[in-house]
């Protein structure tokens, strides 16, 4: 009679192995002692079997987390084990290098102390290679820069520069290197004097005086300083530093000033009288009595009034030549020499006024010695006077 429950057996032929994938850790150059790595498997319901630098495999479990590493070369490996214990053939790897040391940096060249120049220039380095560097000038922020390392146009004062050094890990020195010194500029500076008017300009730029008379060079800079007088004025030339009348040349070893004099022009104002009367023509400001002074230099600018005053006898005619004539008047303003003609005519003669009333009167005389006169009213006599001998 047979069993009816024969005994049975089920199972699954497995001879695929897992495929192993990591999915994060670090990789290459880092700076960090900690490391920490998630991996997964093709297969669900797989473990893990990890190693780090050839040491022994152990289970493990995602992530698999490495502290206190030592500096150098490292290697995680790790293998998938599915169901039915078949291990991956070939481990999923990662290799990277720990790195937390920070780069020294030097700075190999550069100013210090005292300096009489504008222009600071830096050269650095570090016995890490490669690296890179962040330079800070005075109180600004690091930024990134290489060796050498120039800032033109710095003020006079005090300055600071620090350097460091980034290494490929992105480690940062800690301590820059630094550098501290002192710009003492020498200054050229620009007065004016005199009673005219003008502007000095300077070769290299920097003074336009006018407005900007002082300015701080490089240490032994040759500046050229030119003269230009405005117009109505000239130049008498330069004292201080310079002399004469020509280009002002110096060389800045040291502050110094110069002084540009400026005066204003003199135009002669001259005046010519005329016609056959006579009379004076004299000036405001004083200086011309015609008369005896008929000539004056007058600065470039002044107003000039002449005045004329006839002689008894004699009338004034007018003006000739006069930019700006009013009756006995004539007005000018200086701005180049000058020849004005004052007319005086002879004058007229006016019958006698005996009474006084601003009206002629009208005088008879007779050979015998006898005079009458007739005080008029204008038309007619208003009163008759006879005047015996």
């Amino acid at each position: 009679t047979p069993d009816v429950s024969p005994a049975s057996r089920a199972w699954i032929v497995d001879t695929v192995p897992p495929d192993t994938t990591i999915i994060s850790g670090p990789s290459g150059l880092v700076a960090s002692a900690t490391a920490s790595f998630a991996f997964t498997a093709s297969e669900p319901g797989s473990t893990f079997q990890c190693r780090l630098d050839g040491g022994a495999s152990l289970p493990c479990t995602s992530p698999a987390n490495y502290p206190g590493l030592a500096q150098g070369a490292h290697v995680f490996e790790v293998r998938a084990v599915d169901a039915a214990a078949t291990p991956d053939p070939t481990p999923a790897s990662r290799s990277w290098t720990v790195d937390t040391v920070a780069p020294d940096t030097q700075i190999d060249s550069g100013p210090t102390g005292t300096v009489s120049q504008s222009l600071a220039a830096f050269t650095f380095s570090s016995a890490e290679a490669p690296a890179t560097f962040e330079c800070q000038i005075d109180a600004g922020s690091f930024a990134p820069c290489t060796s050498p390392k120039s800032y033109p146009g710095l003020a006079s004062g005090a300055h600071s520069f620090a350097v460091r050094a980034i290494d490929a890990a992105l480690n940062a020195d800690p301590t820059p290197a630094t550098r501290a010194w002192t710009i003492d500029l020498p200054v050229l500076s620009v007065g004016k004097a005199g009673n005219g008017s003008g502007s000095v300009s300077s070769t290299p730029a920097g003074i336009a005086c006018g407005a900007d008379c002082a300015k701080a060079f490089d240490g032994g800079t040759p500046v050229t300083l030119t003269a230009t007088p405005a117009t109505g004025s000239s130049f008498a030339g330069w004292s201080g530093a310079c002399m004469g009348t020509g280009a002002c040349e110096v060389t800045m070893d040291a502050s110094k000033s110069v002084t540009a004099t400026f005066s204003l022009q003199v135009f002669t104002i001259s005046v010519n009288r005329t016609g056959a009367g006579s009379g004076i023509v004299a000036s405001s400001p004083p200086g011309i009595i015609c008369g005896s002074d008929c000539s004056e230099g007058f600065n470039y600018g002044v107003v000039v009034t002449l005045s004329a005053a006839p002689d008894a006898g004699s009338t004034f005619d007018g003006w000739a030549n006069c930019p700006s004539p009013a009756g006995l008047q004539c007005t000018l303003t200086v701005d180049a020499a000058l020849v004005v003609t004052a007319s005086f005519g002879p004058g007229t003669t006016r019958p006698p006024d005996f009474n006084a009333d601003g009206r002629s009167d009208l005088l008879w005389a007779n050979a015998d010695g006898r005079a009458a006169v007739w005080l008029m009213n204008g038309l007619a006599p208003s009163a008759t006077s006879e005047i015996l001998p």
